[in-house]
């Protein structure tokens, strides 16, 4: 096997352990908020949604990472010959990863308070609210 290749794939196994990493850590507590929002039923479906959009953001950051340059192929050359430039190369992938890992989790974030937000001012605009305080019930 040429050696670009473990680097490549030694890459790939780094980031595949992120995502594993974000799946765990990360995953358990949004599957847990998404079924305290939505139920059991319904959350447990998204919950586990979640955590596998995740992980597949994840090894898209990770498959995302050019080997190349823009020019030509003839720059593909020229990492190949240097070990160090495959292993920034690689470090670039494992990186790429993370930083998808984190644009997905900011994301969520955001879209799951604005569904919070729609979801409790729908249950106080249906007549929902205690009259002489006006919080829920």
């Amino acid at each position: 096997m040429p050696e670009i290749l473990v680097f490549y794939f030694g890459g790939l196994l780094v980031s595949g352990a992120v995502a594993v990493v974000f799946y765990y850590v990360l995953g358990g507590p949004i599957a847990a908020l998404v079924q305290a929002v939505f139920g059991s039923r319904t959350g447990a479906v998204w919950g586990r949604a979640s955590r596998i959009f995740m992980v597949v953001m994840v090894l898209t950051g990770a498959l995302s990472t050019q080997w190349y340059g823009c020019s030509s192929y003839g720059d593909y050359k020229t990492i190949a010959a240097d070990r160090r430039l495959m292993l920034q190369k690689s470090t670039d992938q494992v990186a790429g990863a993370i930083t998808y890992g984190k644009t997905f989790v900011i994301f969520a974030a955001g879209v799951g308070a604005i569904t919070v937000a729609l979801l409790t001012r729908r249950s106080d605009a249906g007549g929902n609210a205690d009259k002489t305080t006006g919080s829920p019930r």
